[in-house]
């Protein structure tokens, strides 16, 4: 009797080392699967930006949907080519109408000087002003992702002053939200 319990115990605590084994196979086997998820992941990121979706559309996508359709409306017209990722609205409320353009600009680190822009661009937007009654702002991204950027900024064209702003001067402008026209103020918020 004493032979069939000593086989018993063997046979138990060898299956209890099997079992201990079988577990730490099985953790070792989710943590290469976890990893290659990981990598997978960051391989399918790495191709979203690569096949054709810059960081230009992504954010000028962003800063579209933050216009309301109800109000705003998206007019193809000539003067957006003038600026690269511009684009030119049409704003409508009852009897209050005008035109707003605004010109993209995502940076995926803040850095110093946030703005440049030759005499002659500057001078060719602040003309939209006089000629065609449009307002022009710049829209300023910076970090987080083009679609997502973690802060935003509306600076209207005559606030740049020479032809550099840097960030510190941008506090003002920061922005929150969905766009609107007030009124009021006759200024794009």
């Amino acid at each position: 009797m004493e032979k069939i319990l000593k086989g018993e115990i063997t046979l138990a605590s060898a299956s209890v080392g099997v079992g201990v084994i079988a577990f730490a196979v099985l953790v070792i086997v989710i943590y290469f699967l976890r990893r290659r998820r990981k990598k997978s992941a960051r391989s399918e990121q790495q191709e979203e930006t690569d096949d054709g979706v810059a960081a230009p559309e992504r954010f000028a996508d962003f800063v579209l949907s933050l216009f309301d359709p109800l109000y705003f409306s998206l007019r193809k017209n000539p003067i957006t080519r003038r600026f690269s990722q511009s684009y030119l609205f049409d704003f409508a409320q009852g009897e209050m109408k005008q035109s707003v353009l605004v010109i993209l600009i995502y940076h995926g680190e803040v850095r110093r000087e946030v703005l440049q822009c030759s005499p002659d661009m500057l001078k060719e937007v602040r003309s939209l002003k006089q000629e065609h009654n449009i307002e022009t702002y710049f829209v300023l991204g910076f970090s987080g992702e083009p679609d997502s950027p973690r802060e935003v900024y509306l600076v209207p064209s005559g606030e740049v002053k020479g032809n550099t702003m840097l960030f510190e001067n941008l506090r003002p402008f920061r922005k929150h939200g969905m766009f609107f026209w007030s009124g009021r103020e006759s200024r794009l918020k």
